[in-house]
């Protein structure tokens, strides 16, 4: 074994349970992502185009999620008609394989610390899938948007052995 095999993408399939908003657990497989595709991520984040921007977590989640033997189990365009709550929990199991958005783990080539955006409150967030904007009363005393992270969901089962 080389020293430097943690350096790179393993070929393992991961087993993951994500429990999604509803309480319903669904036992799903993932494959580790290489830099090139956090890279485009970042990108297509980055980009004037809102349809290239709506468009960048889908394409994390259809390059990620597979079947157990390792074939895609979505494509683009079905990840893009996801619920904004499943997509969610999917695309956190995809940046935890990366070690991304893990206490003390690394962040990818070119991230700067913190998002750069302001995340939504469990409250907010709620009122958002809903279509409607937080009143005042809603936002924090003082009128702007709690950025605390939400804890994440989803299990750390693997299959097989790393290399």
């Amino acid at each position: 074994m080389s020293k430097y095999a943690a350096f790179f993408v393993s070929t393992e399939i991961h087993k993951r349970t994500v429990e999604l908003a509803d309480g319903s657990k669904h036992e799903l497989h993932f494959r580790e992502l290489p830099v090139a595709d956090y890279r485009k991520f970042q990108i297509a984040e980055a980009s004037k185009d809102e349809d290239v921007r709506a468009a960048s977590i889908s394409r994390m989640i259809a390059a990620s999620m597979c079947e157990a033997d390792g074939s895609p189990a979505v494509t683009v365009e079905e990840a893009m008609n996801m619920k904004p709550n499943v997509s969610s929990r999917l695309f956190d199991v995809v940046l935890s394989l990366g070690g991304i958005g893990t206490k003390g783990e690394a962040s990818p080539p070119g991230a700067k610390s913190g998002s750069g955006t302001s995340s939504l409150s469990p409250s907010e967030a709620d009122l958002s899938q809903s279509g409607k904007t937080p009143s005042p009363s809603e936002s924090s005393s003082d009128g702007s948007r709690s950025t605390e992270a939400t804890p994440s969901t989803t299990s750390t089962d693997t299959t097989g052995q790393r290399p």
